[in-house]
């Protein structure tokens, strides 16, 4: 059964100081939208980076380039570490080309009695079309990308409203990242299937993750991602070139029952799985809140603080 959520990113106020700058880099052309603490480096038709007191924490890859499809078939956001000016996310290559930052996907999406996977992306391609917002401010920044879930015969499936808020995160913390999809099913009903290790909302650390480091903390004692379901948060501590960090993957509440956590994978990916159908003209709106720290976790006890601070939040 589809479900509707009312869900709104916390990330959409602007401060009037927002102005624009443009500069030239190489032949590439860059334009800034800066206000306080946070700013968005935009080069058109290829990346945004979001910076925090100037420095990058994260950059949304939306280019599609149909003569390097596999490099391009789906948008993703990379998490970046400040310091170091290095993503900490994997994009295309590597071990799973198609596992890529923060990204969304179904390996079976059926509609019309057709099946495509929208997971590793041989059934099509997901294209961003344009920015419905970016903002910029001192507390917190905003991207709003649609996207449309093109199968490989040309037609369009899903069209998906992806909002990205951001906000700061005390020290060590790098970045907190407010996720919302909306996803729309065009002319014909859409049935997300698949399994929880292909499917939904994920975060893919850097290809060249330590994997020996590789934890992952759950809400429950004794707990069973295989098995249990609905888990509030999970968090992961990962190393990538000798660098500890730590993301915290939040449920909000509003979403459908039955979430499957998919987090047992030494290389890092995992993430919120869960099947659903939307009926044409009909929209499902899934939200997760992903916070990425430098070191190690903090408490179960920040953890679930965090968790009922975006649990409680008015929506």
């Amino acid at each position: 059964m589809m479900r509707k959520q009312r869900v709104s990113d916390t990330a959409r106020g602007v401060l009037s100081t927002t102005f624009l700058v443009t500069v030239m880099m190489g032949t590439a052309a860059w334009t800034s939208v800066t206000a306080g603490g946070f700013s968005l480096k935009d080069r058109p038709g290829d990346i945004v980076e979001v910076r925090y007191d100037g420095k990058p924490v994260a950059k949304y890859v939306h280019v599609f380039d149909n003569t390097r499809r596999e490099e391009t078939y789906k948008p993703f956001l990379h998490i970046i570490d400040p310091e170091r000016r290095a993503a900490i996310t994997k994009g295309p290559g590597g071990l799973y080309s198609h596992h890529r930052g923060i990204f969304v996907g179904w390996s079976d999406l059926t509609t019309e009695g057709q099946e495509y996977d929208f997971w590793h992306m041989s059934g099509g391609s997901q294209i961003h079309q344009r920015f419905v917002e970016k903002e910029a401010g001192k507390e917190e920044a905003s991207l709003v990308s649609r996207v449309d879930w093109i199968t490989k015969e040309g037609k369009t499936v899903v069209e998906e409203t992806r909002r990205m808020g951001f906000h700061a995160l005390e020290s060590p913390g790098i970045v907190a990242v407010d996720l919302q999809t909306r996803l729309s099913a065009t002319d014909s009903r859409v049935e997300l299937k698949g399994d929880p290790e292909h499917a939904g909302v994920q975060y893919r650390p850097a290809n060249d993750i330590q994997k020996e480091y590789t934890t992952y903390i759950f809400p429950r004692p004794e707990a069973d991602p295989k098995e249990d379901k609905d888990y509030r948060w999970v968090v992961e501590e990962y190393r990538v070139d000798d660098h500890d960090y730590t993301v915290a993957h939040l449920n909000h509440p509003s979403n459908p029952k039955g979430t499957i956590y998919s987090a047992y994978r030494d290389y890092g990916r995992f993430g919120a799985f869960l099947e659903e159908g939307v009926d044409a003209g009909e929209t499902l709106e899934l939200n997760y809140r992903i916070l990425i720290w430098k070191g190690e976790a903090p408490s179960k006890q920040v953890i679930e603080d965090h968790w009922k601070a975006y649990a409680d939040h008015e929506k």
